[in-house]
């Protein structure tokens, strides 16, 4: 796995190693409580791990090399045989394990008891087989220890759960630049253990990252979409200022420019600017139609942009201030095709180009029955708020249209569950890799 030398500078270049995380225990645990999971509706997990499996095999059909979170942490822990390698590698596994361990020791009395607590937990740990450590990490346990009523147990515990739910969308807890990795900063609370996970992942691959946002710099994945010349970076609903001010002062990029899409509105529903923007191939632009002043019923939200250039000595200076988004685009020789509040709403833009022109996106018209099954449910428990039913044939002619206005060719695959999760095949993917 080791000796990748992570390079993104073109959204359109040839996706050549990526990572993802397919959705396990803690996606499950998510969704039996969606909005508090930050997802969008519910879902069968099982279903979600197999629309996950086909995108992976499509992906590697496509010549991708596909990495796996849940191997890379686990490499090297076991021999061929089998047996557990004691060493550094598993020992750093342990220690993630620890850390995702939490107790909670209030209802323990004497200084003594807690230290026998604290080493019982360590010798838990030790024990665990490498597998139920990578569980342990994932569902980050709160043990709440009190002294027992019974005769036979000396402490009792309840036990809490903080599970990564979104942990499957790998895009979000770093960006890939042309420069290398950079850890982000989480702007919600349910996703701020995420990445600690990635970043010892990182390390297992011998990759070092060239930066890591800190203080109240927030930094998110899914609103960095590199184009060649120049980078498109958002802030809003997730990624601040703070966050892009850190990435010029310490060299994270290697654009000639670097464009800053400033969004006022900070909608849920576009809460990434991959989630109304996205660039299937070199000088096009797939772009929601409000974005860039050509929504049909006059709510245009365009975001105003920011483009810093490059100056010999590494710093960038501002060049421009655009107040159209659209304006940027243009000048910067894309082909805007704007789509409709339906198709970004079934995840038409959020699609991954995985070579100049090549796309893997959701196929809309799939949703048609998974939709009515859901609206099905509602006649027997209530509707559920939020859940639009909507014409899915009908937005994936519109899909098929703009595809082909676009020229790009189309992978379409069934992403009903994971689309609960509030998110796509761009977000489930960090591409580190293009040539």
């Amino acid at each position: 796995m080791e000796g990748i030398q992570p390079k993104v500078t073109a959204e359109y270049d040839t996706a050549k190693t990526i990572i993802v995380h397919r959705p396990s225990l803690e996606m499950l645990i998510g969704s039996a409580f969606f909005s508090a999971a930050l997802y969008e509706g519910p879902m069968d997990r099982r279903m979600a791990a197999k629309e996950h499996d086909a995108y992976v095999q499509e992906l590697e059909k496509q010549g991708a090399e596909v990495l796996h979170l849940r191997d890379i942490l686990l490499n090297g822990t076991r021999d061929t045989t089998g047996n557990i390698i004691e060493g550094p590698v598993t020992d750093e596994l342990r220690q993630m394990a620890l850390y995702s361990m939490h107790l909670l020791t209030d209802g323990i009395q004497t200084m003594c008891d807690r230290a026998k607590i604290g080493q019982q937990k360590k010798f838990s740990v030790e024990f665990m087989a490498p597998e139920d450590l990578v569980e342990i990490i994932l569902l980050q346990p709160t043990y709440n220890l009190s002294y027992s009523d019974e005769n036979n147990s000396e402490y009792a515990a309840s036990v809490q759960i903080k599970p990564v739910y979104n942990q499957t969308f790998f895009r979000d807890q770093q960006i890939t630049t042309d420069k290398g990795v950079v850890i982000g900063s989480m702007n919600s609370k349910e996703r701020t253990d995420e990445v600690a996970i990635t970043e010892l992942a990182f390390k297992k691959l011998g990759i070092q990252p060239i930066y890591k946002v800190n203080c109240s710099g927030r930094l998110e994945g899914g609103d960095f979409i590199p184009a060649g010349e120049i980078a498109f970076i958002g802030t809003g609903h997730r990624t601040n200022p703070d966050a892009i001010a850190q990435l010029f002062d310490n060299d994270c990029f290697g654009y000639s420019k670097v464009g800053v899409v400033k969004d006022e509105w900070k909608s849920q529903t576009e809460m990434h600017l991959d989630t109304y923007f996205n660039i299937p191939a070199k000088g096009k632009a797939i772009v929601l139609e409000n974005r860039v002043g050509q929504a049909k019923n006059g709510d245009n939200r365009e975001p105003s942009v920011d483009v810093y250039e490059r100056q010999p000595s590494g710093k960038y200076t501002l060049m421009k201030e655009y107040n159209r988004f659209s304006d940027c685009l243009r000048d910067e020789g894309f082909e805007i095709i704007p789509v409709s509040k339906d198709l970004q709403m079934s995840y038409g833009i959020n699609f991954l180009t995985v070579g100049d022109g090549k796309i893997i996106g959701v196929d809309i018209a799939k949703k048609e029955v998974f939709y009515k099954n859901i609206h099905k449910l509602g006649e027997k428990l209530g509707a559920l708020p939020g859940l639009e039913q909507r014409n899915y044939a009908e937005i994936s002619t519109e899909y098929n249209t703009v595809l082909k206005k676009a020229g790009v060719e189309e992978t379409l695959l069934p992403f009903n569950h994971l689309n609960m999760a509030y998110g796509g095949p761009h977000c489930l993917t960090q591409v580190i890799l293009r040539l």
